[in-house]
């Protein structure tokens, strides 16, 4: 779950500085994982990277649905051709 170094993942060494009290809340959540500091804090700060970039995201739709009236038809058809590849999908995996 938490396997971010991989074989040839590029990584590059910082120095931070970080509040004490925050180190040792990280500290402590890395080693109940079984994780570096680094890892954990690598985790963490991936995370919520796309974290906002998800809400940045969400944000633009909500403008998109506000600024143009016929969003909401594009929507519901794009989720309709979705749907329609996710069933193909189940039904070839399924044999039928």
């Amino acid at each position: 779950m938490y396997q971010w170094y991989g074989p040839g993942m590029a990584t590059q060494k910082i120095t931070i500085t970080i509040d004490e009290g925050v180190l040792e809340d990280a500290a402590e959540m890395a080693a109940q994982r079984g994780l570096s500091l680094s890892t954990w804090i690598s985790y963490c700060t991936h995370k919520h990277t796309y974290r906002e970039a998800l809400a940045d995201a969400q944000a633009h739709r909500a403008r998109l649905r506000a600024s143009d009236p016929s969003y909401g038809e594009w929507h519901s058809q794009l989720l309709a051709q979705q749907s329609e590849r996710a069933q193909r999908l189940v039904d070839e995996r399924a044999g039928g």
